[in-house]
């Protein structure tokens, strides 16, 4: 069954994926490298905690440090990807 609203809608008219909406996050714009520092660790946070919900207890002991540092890597490339394009 399909759940109800506008996007289920367009996903039965269509018939397939619905790609009309983007999730882009905002570009980040900075103050001071203390908003920076906290909007970095608030981002890692949250794909912990995704990553997180997506294991049990035993994976997410084995696995939890090199995930932190894959997504404290990344992140930090794209942000330095995003500096190198004047966009902080």
């Amino acid at each position: 069954m399909y759940a109800s609203g506008k996007r289920s809608a367009r996903l039965r008219a269509g018939g397939g994926v619905d790609t009309s909406e983007k999730h882009s996050q905002p570009t980040p714009r900075f103050a001071t490298p203390q908003a920076l520092a906290h909007w970095f660790e608030d981002r890692i946070a949250r794909e912990l905690e995704r990553a997180r919900a997506c294991m049990t207890d035993a994976e997410w002991t084995e696995h939890c440090t090199w995930i932190e540092a894959n997504a404290r890597a990344s992140l930090l490339d794209a942000l330095r990807a995003h500096a190198d394009r004047g966009a902080l």
